[in-house]
Formats: C-alpha cells, sequence, structure tokens
C-alpha cells in the first residue's frame, strides 16, 4: 500500500540536530517509496486557557528565582530579522527536504489537510516534554475521530521521570497516547514513562540521525562544498550554553592535545539591542556545521545532536551535559555504545580520556546493529 505520511516534530527553526533529524527521517522512508513530508508550522499552539497558566507559572518562577519579569505577553522581534538569522540556515529545508504548513497558523490543523495523509509519525527530539511543547498535538488530538496510522518513532520526553506531568495531562495524555498503532522511544527511560504514565509498552529505537551512515552527510557537504570555507581550527566547540566551566575544559583540552578551538554558532542570540547587527546573530549552513565534525580532530559539545554527530564520524568527543535540558538522552546512547566515559559530569575530567582512543570499530559494529532493528520497526509498522 501507497501511503501519504506527514511528520510532526518540533519546529524546523535554527536548531541543526533537529533539521537533521526530520532530514534523516524523511530521506528514510523516501528510499522505501513512501509519499512524504514534514510539518514545518513553527509552534503547536495551546489552547488559551493553558497558554495563560503557562504564562503565569512562567512569572511566579521568575519571582522565586529573583528575575522579576513581569512581562506577561512577550514583544515579538519582527519576523524578518529571524529571516535575517536564518537565511543560510534554512537554504537546507528549502533544497532537501519536503515540507508543509499542517497546522496553519492555528491550534488544529483543517479537515481538508488532515484527509491528505492516512499516516502520521510523530518524533522525534522531546516532543512528549510538556515544558517545551504542546504535547496533545504530538498525541494527535486533532486526528483522534479520524480512521489514520498513527506512529511515534524515537519520541523524546528529554527527562526521566513524570515531574512535568500533572495528574491532569497524565489522565488526558493517555487516552490519547493509547490510540497509536506503534510507539516507540529514544531513550530508555522513554520506555519506563510509556508504562508508568499510559501502560504502553514502548521499544527503544535511535534517533533518526544514525539512520543514515556517515556517507549519506560526507555526500551533502560535497554537494555544497562551493558555498563552504575551510573550518578554523582542530577542536570543534559546540556549546549551546556557554559558561565557564566549559570554557576551562576548552583551554586544557586545547592545551593537552595542542589544538586550536573553534566554534560555529552566532556570537550572540537575535535581541532588540543588536537588530541592525545580523551577522553577530546569522546562523551558519547546515552543511557548515556538518563540515565542522568533518574536520575536527577533537569535539567538545553540550548538545545531543553534537555528541551524536561526533559518533557518526568517528571523532573522540566529550560531552558536557546541561541536566536542565535532559540528561537522559546522553546516558541512554552512551550505554548502549559503551561510551559512558565520554560523559564528563561536574570537574571529573581526567587527561586519561584525552588520550584514551575510542574503538570505533566496536562502536560501528553496534550501531549496525541497532540501526537494522530501528528500521525494522519503523517499516514493519508502516506495513
Amino acid at each position: 500500500m501507497s501511503r501519504n505520511i506527514c511528520i510532526l516534530t518540533q519546529p524546523l527553526r535554527n536548531n541543526y540536530g533537529c533539521v537533521l533529524q526530520a532530514y534523516a527521517l524523511q530521506l528514510i522512508l523516501k528510499r522505501k517509496g513512501y509519499n512524504v513530508v514534514t510539518d514545518e508550522s513553527q509552534y503547536k499552539r495551546l489552547p488559551f486557557k493553558r497558554l495563560v497558566i503557562g504564562r503565569f507559572n512562567s512569572i511566579i518562577f521568575n519571582i522565586l528565582s529573583g528575575k522579576f519579569n513581569f512581562n506577561f505577553f512577550h514583544k515579538d522581534i519582527p519576523i524578518s530579522y529571524y529571516l535575517k538569522a536564518n537565511e543560510k540556515f534554512r537554504l537546507f529545508i528549502k533544497e532537501n527536504i519536503d515540507t508543509i504548513e499542517f497546522f496553519g497558523n492555528r491550534r488544529r490543523p483543517s479537515k481538508i489537510m488532515i484527509n491528505k495523509f492516512d499516516t502520521f509519525i510523530v518524533g522525534s527530539d522531546q516532543v512528549w516534554r510538556p515544558k517545551f511543547s504542546n504535547i496533545y498535538a504530538y498525541l494527535l488530538d486533532f486526528c483522534k475521530d479520524y480512521s489514520v496510522k498513527k506512529i511515534a518513532y524515537a519520541a523524546s520526553f528529554g527527562i526521566e521521570t513524570d515531574i512535568e506531568f500533572s495528574p491532569v495531562i497524565k489522565v488526558s495524555t493517555k487516552k490519547l497516547a493509547t490510540r497509536f498503532n506503534a510507539i516507540s522511544v529514544r531513550e530508555d527511560s522513554g520506555i519506563s514513562l510509556c508504562k508508568s504514565l499510559w501502560d504502553i509498552d514502548a521499544q527503544l529505537v535511535l534517533d533518526p540521525t544514525l539512520l543514515l551512515k556517515k556517507k549519506d552527510y560526507i555526500s551533502l557537504v560535497e554537494k555544497d562544498s562551493e558555498n563552504l570555507y575551510p573550518s578554523k581550527g582542530s577542536l570543534f566547540m559546540y556549546i549551546l550554553d556557554k559558561n565557564e566551566r566549559a570554557e576551562s575544559i576548552s583551554n586544557i583540552v586545547s592545551n593537552k592535545l595542542h589544538l586550536r578551538p573553534y566554534e560555529i554558532m552566532p556570537r550572540e542570540k537575535l535581541t532588540k539591542q543588536n537588530l541592525n547587527n545580523p551577522e553577530a546573530y546569522r546562523f551558519e549552513r547546515v552543511t557548515q556545521w556538518l563540515k565542522s565534525f568533518i574536520d575536527a580532530k577533537f569535539v567538545i559539545t553540550d548538545s545531543f545532536h553534537g555528541m551524536v554527530f561526533s559518533i557518526i564520524f568517528n571523532k573522540p568527543f566529550l560531552v558536557l551535559p546541561n541536566k536542565n535540558r535532559g540528561l537522559t538522552r546522553f546516558t541512554s546512547l552512551l550505554n548502549m555504545l559503551s561510551l559512558q566515559n565520554r560523559l564528563i559530569v561536574g570537574d571529573n575530567l581526567s587527561y586519561d580520556i584525552l588520550e584514551k582512543e575510542i574503538d570505533y570499530s566496536s562502536v560501528n559494529n553496534n550501531l549496525e546493529i541497532l540501526r537494522e532493528s530501528s528500521i525494522d520497526f519503523l517499516f514493519k509498522n508502516l506495513k
């Protein structure tokens, strides 16, 4: 049966990992002959009541943390400035991912839009984390009365516990989750959460980016080579949350291994103060980001997908996890590949780990087994 598939994932904004996981999942499905598009709605809007409650909770949190920010609704920066920040970045989406505005700036998609598809796939990234997203949209509440196939591929809660699930959310999400035909998760903690929250047996699978191989990403870089520049060092620092600890570890690794650090993230975040300086907040091309891994002799990252692409390109790396972003995303994959020692928690960095080679022969063998079982889950449940 030829299926028309719509993939729902986190908005394809200026996040390299998010865009590449969307690209990878779509490509895997297209190679099998499916008709597939990915939703590019910039947000899955919450009902007004939930939005108001969320704003009040944010204000209370800010007061308790001493920030005293009483802005009830944030004044938006004009969209033209976001386009400046993302013009290079978004070229990858335009050229490589078939997208659709499924929600059309509405809380629910239209019936006409829903009827275009016989299958919906939810995943990956932290789609089932109430703090980060409208979990109801990612549990397909809009099509609960439609006869369509519903699959979750590598969905992520992002955290190990149900602390962000109120009793009301637990009950309402269970009704939706039990309507899925098949559910898989990206972290082993997700298996436990599916069981405790919804009494569902979920399968552990790889993040979509790991379904493709190194040669697939090298091909993307080679195809775009005329638009890329040489990396400006040999120690790739992909740090989302800059802090003194990351800088200190960077200095240690740089001095010990005689490597020059380099980054690719914008110097500043887009704010009202720097609107007229687009070079300060502009994101580079997705292929330039990939090239940064290819060129690196060592990688230091606090990003899940920074860790993933270090592994894909068989680079020595260190992970500096940010617990607020979710620790289980890192530990689950590292445990599966016996790479737990690459995770640096606190100040436990030792010089031994810098000189210890990663047995990528073993890692790649394990990865291939996991890749086959993950792809098998996907295609078996699409039949």
